[in-house]
């Protein structure tokens, strides 16, 4: 009597076939959470990838929206008072959610992570395969290249001609780090000064120094949000964080800064 079913190669052939499925699956996946978070380089496609691989699928979708909520909301800073990328909340969340052993398969050194590439296109060359890092195109003769260089004494002129037809600014936003003066306190709000005394060391090539005229902050902060921070703030290692809209204020020759979040360095270290 013949029995009808799947014979040994037969099934070594369907669990083929739905790991093929199953890498599809994923590699789509990966595509579509790095649209969602703006990524567009190499190395956040294999780690978005290798979170899927480890956590599942589900769990790698809702690190993905909860990180899209969290950067419409406010946003989250880095230790050093920086505004996260979508991308850069969802890495965070991954590593503060997930097992540290696992965490360490998805956010690999370079050399391991180069060795695993090379394997997987030597075991798999079929497999879809991580988009590549676009080239950098070779220096030509552009006509930018033969613009005058810009002078600190040129920005009046400049400023004439920009004045005629000016952009529109929808959203304002500096963070300030360091120590703060005195403190005056009133009804449901605090008010401090901090001065920047000078400009950091180098900016992006074409960027000038700006001039070394100190810069006076007075920075105005609801007294719920420095009360968060206020004992924190007898370290004197510690620094104070704050962000918010920021505005020139004429009569004193200053910017104003009307804080919407104000942190500690130290605060955020324990938070992590």
């Amino acid at each position: 009597m013949h029995t009808f079913g799947l014979s040994e190669p037969n099934l070594g052939l369907k669990a083929g076939i739905i790991d093929i499925v199953r890498v599809c699956m994923t590699f789509q996946l990966a595509q579509q959470i790095a649209a969602q978070l703006g990524e567009t380089q190499y190395a956040p496609f294999a780690q978005i990838r290798r979170t899927i691989e480890r956590v599942g699928p589900e769990m790698a979708q809702a690190f993905a929206d909860e990180a899209v909520a969290l950067a419409a909301a406010g946003g989250m800073l880095t230790p050093d008072g920086i505004p996260r990328t979508v991308g850069g909340i969802f890495f965070f969340l991954v590593r503060q959610r997930i097992d540290p052993d696992l965490a360490k398969e998805i956010f690999l050194k370079p050399k391991r992570l180069r060795h695993i590439q090379q394997e997987e296109l030597r075991l798999n060359p079929d497999a879809p395969q991580l988009p590549k890092a676009p080239r950098k195109p070779a220096p030509t003769g552009s006509p930018e290249s033969t613009l005058p260089a810009f002078r600190w004494a040129d920005k009046t002129a400049i400023y004439t001609t920009l004045c005629t037809e000016k952009g529109r600014v929808q959203t304002v936003k500096i963070t300030l780090i360091g120590r703060p003066g005195r403190v005056v306190e009133k009804h449901d709000l605090v008010i401090t000064m901090m001065t920047q005394m000078q400009a950091p060391a180098s900016f992006p090539k074409g960027v000038p120094q700006p001039p070394a005229t100190p810069t006076d902050y007075t920075i105005y902060i609801a007294t719920k949000q420095w009360q968060k921070v206020a004992e924190a703030m007898k370290n004197p290692e510690d620094k104070l964080i704050v962000e918010g809209f920021a505005a020139f204020d004429p009569a004193l020759e200053g910017m104003a800064v009307f804080v919407t979040n104000a942190t500690t360095k130290l605060l955020q270290q324990q938070k992590k």
